[in-house]
């Protein structure tokens, strides 16, 4: 962390070590989560394609 110059305690307070985990959620218009994707791996995110094929689902 301190190497990539990241100060964790100093942006989430003192003895709180944490990263947020990144999620991306397609929800339809009347709230309902139709497609969902979190990963405790910071650089694993929902493919594109994925998301396109959750709105297209969707349709309107």
């Amino acid at each position: 962390m301190e190497r990539l110059g990241l100060d964790l305690a100093e942006y989430n307070g003192p003895d709180r070590r944490v990263l947020p985990v990144p999620a991306t959620f397609v929800i339809d218009r009347d709230g309902m989560i139709r497609a969902a994707f979190a990963e405790v791996d910071y650089r694993q995110r929902m493919e594109p394609a994925a998301i396109i094929a959750a709105l297209d689902q969707i349709g309107d």
